[in-house]
This record gives structure tokens, C-alpha cells and sequence, in this order.
């Protein structure tokens, strides 16, 4: 079984007025609106306006105007929210109508306010915007009688003339590219600035209703518009109403939650520099950073993610605040998670000091939710190397389960591990069960991208199960959703991944291999290099397989070429156990024709120190088998030494934390302790040799301390002339070298002259 890449932790699509139904018919109006039939159209609709038929007219060919609003349909929808009548097509019309119109503004005022007196008389740059404005009634032809004196009743066109000095065919001319202009406003792509203006012009309406009394309802309204609009996927628009409400707790939560539609609108980043030019409090502006982050990511653009994760760490280092500081560390480790594992565990173990400081035990709700994400976190890295203390981790987090700050997102990872830890314990009933929990989560809460996330997770265990085609169903939607760019590339690639695999165990080995080929370019293009190594693993596996078959010498050379690119691209996140497998898989394949699962829990002990427990089972395996006195005592040294190497890691890993953390007092006792436990251990020659090092490493050299030792240890003395001998000094520098060993006690003088002797304390 080749091993799959299973990942954890939206991309909702927009609401539209385009309706489903009649293709046939939208498809002809949209043939037919087209150059001057458009131009025809417009003049209508304005005519219509001026006249009041407006509502008729968009009701005699309602689909021809659903796909005149296909594009700024549904910003003006979101925008009115609640706020529109029973029958939205007309009004949406109109404001769409109106907006086009004041496009035509030389100053860029969005509104038909505040039209300064010499734009009526001296600026010719506003005639076309003030001919088409006036004549369809959305603005009133001011008084000017210094100018020219108006006749009671008189038609805009006619008064126009008056006031400009000009003929009817030039206002007439004017009106022409007035209309001209505005179609080229409705056909151009909308920016951020366009977008945002068009729904500043649809508040301004509502508001003119009067439907807000102050600005309190007035909040309260927009934040009832973006938890509506946001559960109908609507997410710039919620995006929208929360910045009106000035809710930023709100907009960093749908920023959050619909990272993949709000990654490619048009004015999330217009909206977000907006908010972050306000006034905000150090855990407003680290959430809004990290917020950006995860924006970035679904934009696969990892320099601005981690830009914006240390743009949020230096917010929280210049509050000095312990909370913020560990809920930035716990996001840097969600960075390096797929890039530097071993930078990324340092990351959460940071996240985890940080958070416990005023964490659980303190009863701070914010650091509690923080915390149970940081341990799920950690735990992910730990299944990653079929490491068992993942289970001692996923227990501690299990234990915040019930705290209040603990929300669906993080009880939806939670579940996701442990999902993954009974999977690699074997026990895909309960991987399966705890897995589907976390999709019931992501589906209720609309978070897409974790949906698709569990999906993969699910296709793992029921394809492992036999379940072939429901398996196959999963990953394809997740990969259909991948090419509408709705996926992150990690989740992209093993869905691939997954379903290569399935494809592998059902003999079709082009078909994997093509999926194994998209998985491993994602993989290498965004840097995924854990992904990267276990497609490589499975392309070799798939290859080998059919080399075995078909005896294609390509297919041979190219497995060898993945087993060598992974073996030399493997970083700590790869378990050694995994690295042995694909060391010889070619063997297993060929010879054997079958490979162990490599996604297994290790025991304890061979997780953390792997290449010495491997060497412990080899030696035990020799000492199974008859043999000679020599080969036997050499294989229990071999075991000595690995734990040894064993037992000097771990106390090495607590010297590091007792210096990190200023503890030396603290723990003096148990390291002396350990020191004299070392010592028993050693022989005498051992513990002199030890000795001598530590105090006469600066006169007697490495290269001749341990011939000195064993003389002294074997003959009891040495007097000057043995000295020289044995350390190729002069006999000036012999007599040096035995009083300064005597100083330091080393050595205890005996007689005099040529019967002195130096000897070993006893």
C-alpha cells in the first residue's frame, strides 16, 4: 500500500440574477444586444425612466435584463440585502441605470449632489453627463437667469440648448456619447474602486428611505445583512456590511471563513486596507493579519502569507503580549507546516509555552480555543512520522473540548486527527467515524476548503476499505472544485494522490501514473515537499509494478530516478521507518512483489530514536542465533553503545531546556544525580579517562592521554623517564607536565630524585 498525503482545515460561489431556466431564449436576447440594438436599448430604458414605465419595460423581457446584470447583479443584490422589494428586478435596474449615469461625472462624486454652478456653464467635460442625467429626470436643470431665462414648463432639451447657446442636434450629439459611454461603463471589468462606488451608491439609497433611525440600527442592520448574505454564499457582499457596521471582529471571521471567493473579488483588498487604517486595538490588528495570511494562501502567494504572519508577530511582540504571541506562533507553524516541519514544530512548542502561561489553568477563554488548535496542530506533525505521542497530545487537547472558546473550526480538526491516528492504529472503523464528524462540522459551518479537506481524508478510509467507487466520487468532486480554483494546491495534490492510488490497486497503472505525474508538479511547483515525497514514493511503486510487467527498461530507470530524488530531498518531517521502505522498495516490489503499509504507528521508543531501537533489533537478532563467544559480546557492546547514544540525547535535551529557561538551580541536584549514575556505570580506567579529560585536556594531548591512563592503570606509577616515552615531550617539559597533574590532583608524588614516582590517588 503506497502511502497517500492526507491534509486538514471556502470557497462558496456568489449569488447571481441570472436565472437557469430559458437558455434558448437568454441566449438569442444576448445575441441580440449587440452594438446599436444595445445603444437602442439604453435609450429606452432612460426614456423609460423619465416617464415612469421603467418597471414595465424590465418586465416585458426579464431574461434579456438578468443578462444585462450578470456582472453587476449580485453586488447590487448583496448590497440592498433585506432592503429589497418582493420583485428585485426592476429596482436592482434602476440602480444599476443610475450608477452608469453618474459614472459620466468628471469629478468622480458618486451621487447627483453637489453639481458645481460653473458645470452648468463654463466646463463643456460635464455636458454629457448633465444632458443624459437631466433629461431622464434623475437631476433638475438649476435656475440660472443670468444666463438664460427658461420659459415656465420648459423640456430639459430645450432649456439645455438655452443654457449652453447650442443647437438641439448638439445636445442631441451629446446625448449620443453620453449613451456610448456608458455602455463602454457597463462592458468594462469592474475594480475596486468601481465595485465599491456602485454599492456606496445603493447604500445611499437605502438611506434616503430612512429605514435606519440612527447609526446604532444602522450596525445592527448591516450585521444582520452579512450573517444573511454569508450563509448564501455571498462573502464580498458580508464582507461589505460588516465594514459598514464597523464590526472588524466580523470581517476577520468572513475574511477567514471565505478566504477562497473573498481571494479572488475584486475589493477585498480595497476593504481590508480600509479597516486597517483604522483605529484598532493590538488583537484587532494581529487578527486581521492573520486573517490576510490565510487570504494569501488560498492565493498561493507564500511570500505574502508569511509576510503577513510576521507582520502579526510584530504587533504582538511590540504589546508584549503573551496570548497574541502564542497565537502568531501557532499561525507561523501552520506556514512552515508543508515547507519546514522541524521550523514549524519549534513554531508550536513556542505557540504551546506561550498559550499555557495564561492558558487552560488560568481560565482564559481566548487562550483555551488557541490552545486546542496549537495541540491538534502539533499532534498532525506527529502522525506525520507515525509517531505514537500523538496520542498523548491529542488526549491533552481532547481535554478543552467543552471549553466556551473552543469553536466548530477547532472541534472540526480535532476530529479530523484523531480521524488520522486511528487510521495509521489500523482501526479505520473509528478513523472513518471521526472523520465524517469533521465533515458534518465544515458542511454546517460552510467552511468549503475543510470540506474538501475531510473529503480526501474519507476517499483514504474507504478506499483502504474496499469501497472503491464511493472513494472515487469523493475525490472527484474535490478535484473538480480544484480546477474552479476553489482548492488549496495541498489538498489538490492529495486528492491526485488518493485517487492514483485506488487507480493503482485497480491494475489501471497509466491511470494512476498520470495522477501521480499532476500530484508531484503541484507538489514541486508551491514547494509541498512532503507531498513531493510521497508522490514519488508512489510513482516508483507504480513503475516498478509495471516494469515487473511489461519489462519496459524506462519504466525501471525512471522509478530508480524517483527513489533517488526522494531519498535525497527527504527533510525530518520524513520517519526514518518510511525512508528504510522506499530504500528497498525496488526489491519488495520486484522480488517480493508486495510492501509493508508505511502510515503504521511506530512503538514508543522506535519513533524517537529509530536508528538506535534498529539497532538494538538487529543485534537482538543476532544474539537469537548460534554463534561464537566474540560475535555474541560484540553485539551486546553494539547494544550498550546504542543506549548509551540514547541516554545522552535525553539528557542533552534537558540541559538545552534547562539553559533556555534559566532552571540550572533548579534541576543542580538531579543532574549531579545523573552524573554519579553515569559514573557507577563506567570502569575505573573509564572514570579516570573521564576525569583527565575534564581537568588535563590543556597539557596532556588527546592523542597520548589514553596510553598515559591505561600505563598508570596497569603499573600503578610512572616516573619522568616513562613519561617522555610515552608522550614524545622533552624531559623539561615531562617534569612541567607531572607537577602541574600533582597541582591539579591528578597524580600524588612519591620519593625523591631519580625515585620519584607519581602514582593515581587512591
Amino acid at each position: 500500500m503506497a502511502p497517500y498525503a492526507v491534509s486538514t482545515i471556502p470557497t462558496p460561489s456568489h449569488s447571481t440574477v441570472v436565472d437557469s431556466t430559458g437558455a434558448a431564449v437568454l441566449q438569442q436576447d444576448a445575441a441580440l444586444a449587440s452594438g446599436e440594438r444595445l445603444l437602442q436599448l439604453l435609450d429606452n430604458a432612460l426614456h423609460a425612466l423619465r416617464t415612469g414605465s421603467f418597471d414595465d419595460l424590465v418586465r416585458q423581457r426579464p431574461r434579456l435584463v438578468r443578462w444585462l446584470l450578470r456582472r453587476h447583479g449580485p453586488i447590487v443584490l448583496g448590497t440592498l440585502g433585506d432592503s429589497v422589494t418582493a420583485e428585485a428586478l426592476p429596482q436592482v435596474a434602476a440602480v444599476l441605470l443610475r450608477w452608469l449615469v453618474v459614472q459620466l461625472r468628471p469629478d468622480a462624486v458618486n451621487g447627483f449632489d453637489q453639481v458645481p454652478e460653473d458645470a452648468w456653464v463654463r466646463l463643456p467635460a460635464w455636458r454629457p453627463f448633465l444632458a443624459v442625467a437631466s433629461s431622464s429626470g434623475l437631476l433638475r436643470i438649476p435656475d440660472l437667469p443670468r444666463v438664460y431665462r427658461r420659459h415656465a414648463d420648459e423640456a430639459p432639451l430645450d432649456n439645455l440648448c438655452g443654457l449652453w447657446d447650442v443647437g438641439p442636434s448638439t445636445v442631441y450629439r451629446l446625448l449620443e456619447r453620453a449613451r456610448r459611454l456608458m455602455l463602454q461603463a457597463w462592458a468594462t471589468e469592474l475594480d475596486a474602486l468601481r465595485c465599491l462606488s456602485l454599492r456606496e451608491l445603493v447604500r445611499s439609497d437605502i438611506a434616503g428611505r430612512g429605514i435606519w433611525a440612527d447609526d446604532i440600527r444602522r450596525c445592527a442592520w448591516h450585521v444582520r445583512q452579512a450573517q444573511a448574505l454569508g450563509e448564501r454564499h455571498d462573502a464580498p457582499s458580508a464582507l461589505w456590511h460588516c465594514w459598514q457596521a464597523d464590526d472588524v471582529g466580523g470581517f476577520v471571521h468572513t475574511l477567514r471563513q471565505y478566504a477562497g471567493p473573498l481571494a479572488g473579488a475584486v475589493e477585498t483588498d480595497s476593504l481590508v486596507r480600509r479597516v486597517d487604517a483604522q483605529s484598532l486595538t493590538p488583537r484587532q490588528r494581529v487578527d486581521l493579519w492573520l486573517a490576510r495570511a490565510a487570504l494569501e494562501r488560498t492565493r498561493e502567494s507564500a511570500d505574502r502569507e508569511l509576510a503577513a504572519c510576521q507582520q502579526a508577530r510584530q504587533v504582538a511582540q511590540a504589546a508584549q503580549d503573551r496570548l497574541l504571541l502564542g497565537i502568531v506562533h501557532s499561525a507561523l507553524g501552520r506556514y512552515y507546516d508543508s515547507r519546514d516541519p522541524d521550523r514549524s514544530l519549534a513554531c508550536y512548542q513556542d505557540s504551546a509555552e506561550f498559550l499555557g502561561e495564561q492558558g487552560p489553568a488560568s481560565g482564559d477563554v481566548d487562550a483555551q480555543g488557541h490552545f486546542m488548535t496549537t495541540f491538534v496542530r502539533l499532534a498532525w506533525l506527529y502522525l506525520r512520522r507515525n509517531d505514537p505521542r500523538s496520542k498523548a497530545v491529542l488526549d491533552r487537547a481532547e481535554l478543552l473540548r467543552g471549553a466556551p472558546a473552543v469553536n466548530d473550526d477547532a472541534l472540526g480538526m480535532l476530529e479530523q486527527a484523531w480521524g488520522e491516528y486511528w487510521h495509521r492504529a489500523g482501526d479505520r472503523q473509528r478513523s472513518l467515524e471521526h472523520r465524517f464528524r469533521a465533515l458534518n462540522i465544515f458542511e454546517r459551518t460552510g467552511d468549503d476548503r475543510s470540506v474538501h479537506a475531510a473529503r480526501v481524508s474519507i476517499a483514504h478510509d474507504l478506499a483502504a476499505r474496499g469501497d472503491h467507487d464511493r472513494a472515487q466520487q469523493f475525490l472527484r468532486e474535490t478535484l473538480l472544485a480544484a480546477e474552479q480554483g476553489r482548492v488549496e494546491p495541498e489538498i489538490a495534490v492529495s486528492a491526485h494522490l488518493n485517487l492514483g492510488a485506488i487507480l493503482f490497486h485497480a491494475r489501471d497503472l497509466a491511470a494512476a501514473i498520470a495522477h501521480y505525474d499532476s500530484a508531484l508538479s503541484q507538489a514541486l511547483k508551491f514547494g509541498l515537499r512532503l507531498h513531493a515525497f510521497n508522490t514519488r514514493y508512489n510513482l516508483a511503486e507504480a513503475l516498478y509494478q509495471r516494469f515487473r510487467d511489461r519489462q519496459d527498461p524506462a519504466d525501471e530507470l525512471a522509478a530508480d530516478a524517483h527513489v533517488r530524488d526522494a531519498v535525497a530531498a527527504a527533510g525530518s518531517e520524513i520517519s526514518p521507518a518510511t525512508l528504510e521502505l522506499i530504500r528497498n522498495l525496488k526489491s519488495e516490489v520486484l522480488v517480493a512483489g508486495t510492501i509493508a503499509e508505511p502510515n503504521r504507528l511506530l512503538p514508543g521508543e522506535v519513533a524517537v530514536h529509530f536508528d538506535e531501537m534498529s539497532e538494538v533489533h538487529r543485534q537482538r537478532q543476532a544474539l537469537s542465533l548460534p554463534a561464537d563467544p566474540h560475535s555474541h559480546a560484540r553485539a551486546h557492546l553494539a547494544i550498550a553503545r546504542a543506549y548509551l547514544a540514547i541516554s545522552t540525547k535525553e539528557r542533552e535535551a534537558a540541559r538545552a531546556l534547562i539553559d533556555k529557561h534559566g532552571l540550572q538551580a533548579r534541576f543542580t541536584a538531579e543532574l549531579e544525580d545523573l552524573q554519579q549514575t553515569f559514573n557507577r556505570e563506567l570502569t575505573r580506567e573509564q572514570q579516570v579517562a573521564v576525569e583527565w579529560k575534564r581537568v588535563a585536556a590543556d597539557v596532556v594531548p588527546d592523542e597520548s592521554r589514553p596510553a598515559l591512563v591505561a600505563h598508570l592503570m596497569r603499573a600503578g606509577a610512572i616516573n619522568k623517564s616513562a613519561y617522555v616515552e610515552l608522550c614524545g615531550v622533552a624531559p623539561a617539559t615531562a617534569s612541567k607536565h607531572l607537577g602541574l597533574l600533582t597541582e591539579r590532583g591528578l597524580l600524588v608524588q612519591s620519593g625523591k630524585g631519580p625515585s620519584t614516582r607519581y602514582s593515581l590517588p587512591r
